[in-house]
């Protein structure tokens, strides 16, 4: 009933236009359906393969080696490119802190370089193996 409610709250609040019960069915629905998958995959779904994969091993896989490593590199993007330096700073120091002011200048070199090399290497490694 909580992970309802907060998924609720968040659809109103982007989705102002849309009454309560709209948006506690929309969320019902998609928690249904991000819950059932896994549930059933022992059961209904254990004799269905994919190249030798069960079901909730492909949603595993596209979750975790698919969307994760995109979200990281957009919220690289958006923590580099979407913010000014002035909202960096805000978020990223601690004005009590002298390391802080010393390490600002390197969490931009990873957001803007480290980050991106390390996410991409390890998607071009995942679609390496993929088409191997």
């Amino acid at each position: 009933v909580g992970l309802l409610e907060t998924i609720t709250a968040n659809v109103i609040e982007r989705r102002p236009h849309f009454k309560r019960s709209k948006s506690v069915i929309i969320s019902g629905l998609a928690i249904l359906f991000v819950t059932v998958l896994p549930a059933l995959s022992g059961t209904l779904f254990e004799n269905i393969k994919f190249s030798g994969h069960s079901v909730l091993e492909i949603f595993d896989l596209f979750l975790i080696n698919g969307l994760l490593p995109i979200a990281c590199l957009g919220i690289a993007y958006v923590a580099y490119k979407g913010l000014d330096d002035k909202e960096r700073k805000f978020h990223f120091l601690d004005l009590g802190e002298v390391t802080s002011h010393a390490m600002y200048s390197h969490w931009l070199f990873l957001l803007k370089w480290v980050v991106p090399l390390v996410v991409g290497l390890g998607l071009l490694l995942q679609l390496i193996s993929f088409l191997s």
